[in-house]
């Protein structure tokens, strides 16, 4: 089959176009989630430097490396974005590199996944793993800069386009959720086999799912001379960043994106160990039913996945109804404080409540509260690509979709960095360090009382009251702190959330552009 260049020319794409679009992520985003899951524990579990004399060193040496490529990859982003704008693509800009990229990143994944384990083991394996992810990483940001890069290609219309992206989020969430989810029901004695089962179907799902939307994608229509004069724009590698000196707006945006990023890791990412420290060591199984929930910490973590899942699906599926009635200043003057109040509830008298059932219905709530702004916020960064647009008149959107997907690399180095911090100022980095390496010798040995062994000889440890409360105070104020002085920035500091002045300045010009391809497109007939 032939890739052939198809565009459109109205005001809206295609209903099935909007609908190829929205559903696209679902694989795209499980597929992610499953390397950031499942990577580390394999290295832990079934790398050939499992068992190594050296092997604290050699893992610690891995998770450096990662979190190095990285910080190295906001940069590879932003050279592929000067290409995405400069170069000359005649099957079309995004598409070409949304479909190239599905297959350049297929197969640096499975060149790490099935190759690196055969380049034998201590420093040569670290060494080729390191490098394998950060090709992994670059070439992933190809295809990512494809699909987010065309999102205001695919419509005039502010309100279908804040629909599209309320979808295209939802059903990431829904990928990412269910591969969460599936997390504890394939561990066990089988665990490597099922993740390997698992790996071979999220990747072909991923790559298929790619050459299909390739097929049937289209590209607005843009005019020669538009087309130049958009090159002409494009000076170096390091443009994306002059975009930030020329509209500072777009830099207050992507700010508030990491601020949210890192606020709502605090209270995701964490809470899976925070779950093992005040509910107690276990395992997720059969015997563990809903009303022993709060007696075991992994029972507490599956459930907390599920309620925050739906939290959010459900919050991106209602999004385009509640945002065509309030304004996103509303919603957030209501959705914020939900969010502080159910936040402290959680993680300071949750437990003391005695009700399960209103711990998981506050979890659902936070997460829909949450998942709303969290839309808001998004659509807040490509609104202000629009309002860059009608200023300067230059199109950017490839690379104000390449520092998008840089804040979101700068947020991942600060939750790392938070990880780290709040273990060891807890003082709970030499329990976890020791529960990791019982569960990585449990793996190879089976202990018959080995959750009993652990929470007797790890989790009764001394001041582990003071250590919690500790705990507690890191996943409540600091990203209570941090979501407030997001609510600002949008508040006070967006135009992008000023309905009137962002429909005034960009409404006319994209009523110009449309009117101007028509024309053009007649004369050419």
């Amino acid at each position: 089959m032939i890739i052939r260049n198809k565009t459109f020319t109205s005001v809206n794409c295609p209903k099935g176009l909007q609908i190829a679009y929205e559903t696209n992520s679902i694989f795209r985003d499980a597929f992610w989630e499953f390397i950031s899951i499942f990577m580390l524990l394999y290295v832990q579990a079934a790398s050939p430097i499992k068992g190594d004399p050296l092997y604290t060193q050699r893992f610690f040496t891995i998770t450096r490396g990662i979190r190095a490529s990285k910080i190295l990859s906001i940069f590879t982003w932003v050279f592929f974005s000067y290409w995405l704008e400069k170069g000359r693509f005649p099957l079309g800009r995004f598409r070409t590199y949304q479909f190239f990229g599905a297959i350049i990143a297929t197969v640096a994944f499975c060149f790490r996944r099935y190759v690196t384990p055969l380049c034998g083991s201590g420093w040569t394996y670290v060494s080729v793993f390191i490098l394998s992810y950060a090709f992994f990483q670059t070439t992933y940001a190809i295809n990512d800069l494809g699909y987010w890069g065309s999102r205001n290609q695919l419509s005039y219309d502010e309100s279908v386009r804040s629909r599209i992206s309320s979808l295209a989020l939802m059903f990431s969430g829904l990928g990412s959720y269910l591969i969460a989810g599936i997390t504890p029901a394939i561990s066990g004695a089988d665990s490597e086999k099922n993740r390997r089962i698992l790996s071979i179907v999220l990747v072909s799902c991923y790559f298929l799912s790619q050459r299909f939307y390739s097929f049937v994608r289209k590209e607005r229509y843009v005019s020669k001379e538009r087309e130049e004069e958009r090159r002409k724009n494009i000076q170096s590698p390091f443009s994306p960043f002059k975009i930030l000196k020329e509209y500072p707006q777009i830099s207050l945006a992507l700010f508030s994106h990491i601020l949210l990023f890192v606020s709502s890791y605090l209270r995701t990412g964490n809470v899976s160990n925070y779950f093992y420290y005040e509910f107690g060591y276990g395992a997720f199984n059969s015997a563990n039913h809903f009303s022993s929930a709060l007696r075991n910490g992994a029972m507490v973590n599956f459930i907390y996945s599920i309620c925050y899942g739906c939290g959010v699906i459900i919050s991106n599926f209602l999004f385009p109804i509640i945002h065509s009635r309030w304004s996103k200043k509303k919603r957030i003057l209501i959705a914020m404080p939900c969010c502080l109040s159910i936040g402290f509830f959680l993680f300071f008298y949750g437990r003391k409540a005695g009700a399960e059932i209103s711990l998981f219905v506050a979890i659902f709530l936070y997460a829909f509260f949450n998942g709303d702004i969290f839309a808001a916020n998004t659509l807040d960064i490509w609104n202000t690509a629009d309002l860059y647009e009608a200023k300067t008149g230059k199109e950017r959107s490839g690379s104000i979709a390449s520092l998008k997907s840089g804040a979101v690399l700068v947020a991942n180095s600060l939750q790392t960095l938070f990880f780290y911090l709040i273990l060891a100022t807890c003082g709970l980095r030499g329990v976890n360090d020791k529960v990791g390496q019982m569960e990585k010798e449990n793996r190879l040995h089976p202990i018959a009382d080995f959750e009993q062994h652990v929470n007797d000889r790890i989790l009764n440890t001394p001041n582990r009251n003071a250590h919690l409360v500790g705990y507690r105070a890191w996943i409540t104020i600091v990203p209570s702190i941090l979501l407030v002085i997001c609510g600002c920035i949008t508040i006070f500091g967006l135009k992008a959330d000023d309905e009137k002045y962002y429909s005034s300045l960009v409404g006319p010009r994209k009523e110009k552009q449309h009117e101007a391809i028509e024309k053009q497109l007649k004369g050419n007939k």
